[in-house]
């Protein structure tokens, strides 16, 4: 008998070991102990590891077993490949959600699932990452402005497939029949006062109206930080020229 122990490491999650072509068990520190028994003369084991991208790497140890003597004599003499990509699934996982979608609300709630013979292992929304749910269910809250909006959907799956879907929403206005014209807003947040003390949560707050006035309202909004005089007189000449007799314009 031989036991032959070492060690797997990898950047990413190891999913798989296998000691001549059979699963075996890895520590959660990546240690690995295998008893074989080996006859007399030269064996040969083979070990692949795969991570959770699909990349394998492959080492061979020739254990030689020596008739005769006391105790059994053995060498090992590592060879390693270079990693391989092992594509065992190319299919890419399924998002089923709705493709289009309406509301008269400030906020848009999806609901769908999220499927794959394989293991799922990111799901993401405009690039952020959403939980997803053991039965691959997944709820997806966003707020949307007036008028059409994009929401992008993908998931990658444990092989690398990637799959993407685009939502299309359109928020329509509670009141169709009324024309109330566009929504402007210039936003101005100053901490610093020449001789003055400094305060200390204005440009927070309008940081925080700018993205409420953007998302929920579907505002358009020109944040000044720190504005001087002229900074402020200019933004109103720009409102100026571009707002017409219908339009809003909302200072704070």
């Amino acid at each position: 008998m031989i036991a032959i122990e070492g060690r797997i490491a990898d950047a990413s999650r190891i999913v798989l070991v296998q000691f001549d072509g059979q699963p075996v068990p890895m520590g959660s520190d990546g240690t690995l102990s295998v008893t074989r028994a080996v006859p007399p003369g030269s064996s040969t084991f083979t070990i692949v590891a795969y991570d959770e991208w699909g990349n394998a790497s492959q080492q061979v140890v020739i254990v030689i077993h020596k008739s005769g003597s006391p105790k059994s004599i053995t060498s090992t003499v590592p060879t390693t490949k270079p990693a391989a990509r092992v594509q065992t699934d190319a299919v890419a996982p399924v998002i089923e959600l709705p493709k289009t979608t309406t509301t008269t609300n400030s906020t848009v709630l999806l609901t769908g699932r999220i499927t794959d013979s394989s293991k799922v292992i990111e799901v993401t929304v405009e690039g952020r990452p959403v939980a997803l749910k053991d039965d691959g269910s997944i709820i997806i809250k966003r707020a949307v402005s007036v008028g059409a909006n994009t929401i992008r959907i993908a998931a990658i799956d444990e092989w690398g497939n990637k799959a993407e879907r685009k939502i299309s929403v359109e928020r329509r206005r509670s009141f169709a029949d009324f024309n109330f014209g566009t929504y402007h807003a210039i936003v101005i947040g100053n901490n610093d006062y020449a001789g003055m003390p400094k305060l200390k949560s204005a440009v927070g707050d309008a940081q925080a109206v700018t993205q409420t006035l953007r998302q929920d309202y579907g505002f358009t909004v020109n944040l000044l930080i720190n504005a001087t005089r002229t900074n402020i007189i200019d933004a109103l000449g720009q409102a100026r020229k571009i707002l017409k007799a219908n339009d809003n314009l909302l200072i704070f």
